[in-house]
């Protein structure tokens, strides 16, 4: 299925395809399908009520709200942002938003900054994935319209956690790295080679960084 597939999209002169498998697709797409490793995408993690998350004790959550909000507030003085990468979404075609969004996302633009979440209930933990966020002057990733979101979200949300997925390269700390092994699922970003490019161009596809991808790329949530 996938051979026919592949000379469909080569006669639509599609060079290339990409593709996030979980623990259980990534064996099949690496031996079978022989697609390539590009990189795995990241969690952050910004706990709000870390009562909710492990030991249901609520007075932590007294003590983690306070937390959340002082790693937030704190950062909001940084005004760092991303580096360019050579691949990434071009926000100004709106056309790429209307097809990404539904009515259970929430899309937020203020004081210059756009950013987009959804809220989930995954394992009787209230979830906040935030899906989006950028300056909308600087289009681009940064550290004050990080803070602007996260502020946001857990003032007028009653959430538990916060989560991004994706790639976060600017310096901040309101956001912690979820560690490998505490991920609750391996995100793999792999891709295809449909028609032969140069090795420069291979290279470049290849290489986790020179992609700005996270969850605005693909709607699992």
């Amino acid at each position: 299925m996938y051979a026919r597939i592949k000379q469909i999209l080569i006669k639509s002169n599609i060079k290339s395809v990409l593709g996030v498998p979980n623990d259980s697709a990534y064996p099949f797409m690496k031996s079978i399908l022989k697609w390539r490793d590009i990189g795995t995408l990241k969690y952050y993690a910004l706990p709000v009520r870390i009562g909710n998350l492990f030991s249901r004790i609520k007075v932590l959550n007294i003590f983690s709200r306070i937390f959340a909000y002082l790693l937030i507030h704190i950062s909001s003085v940084n005004n760092s942002s991303e580096r360019i990468r050579n691949f990434r979404i071009n926000r100004k075609k709106s056309v790429l938003e209307d097809q990404r969004y539904t009515s259970v996302h929430t899309k937020v633009t203020k004081n210059n900054t756009f950013f987009s979440y959804r809220t989930v209930m995954e394992e009787n933990v209230n979830t906040c994935y935030l899906i989006d966020f950028y300056n909308i002057k600087k289009e681009k990733k940064d550290a004050r319209s990080l803070f602007r979101a996260l502020k946001y979200i857990i003032t007028n949300e009653k959430i538990d956690l916060v989560l991004f997925v994706g790639v976060l390269d600017f310096f901040q700390f309101s956001l912690i790295k979820v560690p490998y092994k505490l991920e609750h699922k391996h995100l793999y970003l792999m891709g295809d080679i449909l028609i032969k490019q140069d090795l420069t161009e291979n290279l470049e596809l290849f290489s986790m960084s020179n992609w700005d991808f996270g969850l605005f790329n693909y709607d699992v949530r």
